[in-house]
């Protein structure tokens, strides 16, 4: 027997994504500084490889393989 999933009415979405937002919010803002930073230093050359390589993500195609298996 199926259990038919939730349905939510445009209004439910709206609140809810509201109050997602505010999760993360709170969240990011109740982060030791420290930890982003070093996150930051670490990832921002990947990212800046993988922008500069993929036109900025409009070529991703040739080396989709390639990025999606890259652990960075």
């Amino acid at each position: 027997m199926l259990i038919a999933g939730p349905v939510w009415s445009a209004e439910e979405l709206r609140q809810e994504s509201l109050r997602a937002i505010e999760v993360f919010r709170r969240r990011r803002i109740e982060e030791p500084l420290e930890e982003y930073l070093e996150a930051f230093d670490l990832y921002q050359g990947h990212i800046e490889e993988l922008l500069e390589s993929t036109a900025d993500l409009s070529d991703m195609d040739s080396r989709l393989v390639e990025l999606v298996t890259d652990p960075t």
